[in-house]
């Protein structure tokens, strides 16, 4: 038995939703697994820019939804209550920038 097909919201920048149902012979929720046959033209695709961004500049890859984006997620970094090691500091404000400069698109 097959899942009943789960459904993506789409937001515009008008705020617009659409809700639309996933179907099709090849489902799984790791990029990394899909990236071979969106490659080869056999399946779409919602993928960590980081993931994709060389091949949409080389062409080898091509966004086909303009304009429509996942509703904003949150990424939280947590750990227990109280004083934390030095290291541990240092590795959030490390991840805070890097991520949010968006190392995988090169220099600005």
């Amino acid at each position: 038995n097959r899942p009943a097909a789960e459904r993506m919201r789409f937001v515009n920048a008008d705020g617009e939703s659409e809700s639309v149902a996933q179907s099709g012979p090849l489902r799984t929720n790791n990029a990394e697994v899909a990236l071979p046959a969106l490659r080869d033209g056999l399946a779409l695709s919602i993928a960590p820019e980081f993931m994709i961004w060389d091949d949409l500049q080389a062409g080898r890859l091509v966004e086909v939804m303009t304009g429509w984006q996942l509703p904003d997620a949150a990424l939280w970094i947590v750990t227990p209550p109280g004083q934390r090691p030095a290291r541990v500091g240092a590795v959030i404000d490390h991840l805070a920038a890097r991520l949010s400069q968006a190392p995988w698109r090169g220099s600005a």
